[in-house]
């Protein structure tokens, strides 16, 4: 590892797997928060830091660090956007989707946003996996080694089987 490029692309790896990570913890207190009936939070976000529910505290915390990650993730991508076509839109929009979902809990907690917003915020989880999924494959996918043909020259390896 002697280039920059590498160091950036290293970089992206670890940041998709994070974010990745946090987008399922943040998903999981989530759900405990809702099925405790916890987001009932009306002076938003200062009511967070005065109510004793460790899960709303921790999904909040998640979910800023979860939006933090994903900026850097989208700075690498536009870092990587020659290298790795298609890694770039595929993070920015994962960045994007967090805005809207962060805006969207504040709606649920604060009361603003009934309910079944609920249901957008679960597709929206699920959409946001799947960008960061794709955004794997797409790092994946560049890396793949390149064989060589039978007459000699190089051709691209069949993308690697998950």
């Amino acid at each position: 590892m002697t280039g920059t490029g590498e160091r950036w692309e290293v970089a992206a790896k670890v940041a998709v797997l994070c974010s990745i990570a946090l987008a399922v913890v943040a998903s999981l207190l989530a759900l405990g928060v809702t099925a405790a009936g916890g987001f009932d939070c009306r002076a938003y976000p200062s009511c967070l830091f005065e109510q004793p529910s460790w899960s709303v505290q921790a999904h909040v915390l998640v979910g800023a660090l979860l939006g933090v990650v994903l900026l850097v993730l989208a700075v690498l991508g536009f870092l990587l956007r020659r290298t790795h076509p298609g890694f770039f839109p595929a993070t920015f929009a994962s960045f994007l989707l967090s805005i809207v979902m962060g805006g969207i809990g504040a709606g649920l907690s604060t009361g603003a946003l009934p309910d079944a917003f609920l249901l957008v915020q679960s597709a929206l989880v699920v959409l946001l996996l799947a960008l960061l999924l794709f955004a794997h494959r797409k790092l994946r996918r560049a890396n793949a080694p390149a064989a060589r043909a039978p007459d000699g020259g190089v051709r691209e390896a069949a993308p690697p089987v998950a």
